[in-house]
């Protein structure tokens, strides 16, 4: 945490988490992307760094930092 935050790009990431993640909650399909979501979260703080974990990671990275500039008021 103490990487992202504070940091342009790293506010980035945040906000494009917390758009995506408030979406997938309102749409009712939060248990549906809960183990993806885990999945994400364990490898980026070390907990469990899989192959799969480490895909998942990059993908939704890319796709939270793009969305994060975007939308500003996530």
């Amino acid at each position: 945490m103490d990487v992202l935050h504070g940091k342009w790009w790293g506010e980035a990431i945040r906000r494009g988490y917390r758009y995506c993640g408030t979406k997938k909650i309102e749409q009712g399909k939060a248990r549906e992307h809960y183990d993806e979501f885990r999945r994400y979260i364990d490898f980026a703080s070390g907990k469990k760094r899989t192959l799969r974990g480490a895909v998942t990671f990059t993908i939704r990275t890319v796709q939270f930092f793009a969305i994060g500039l975007v939308k500003k008021d996530a």
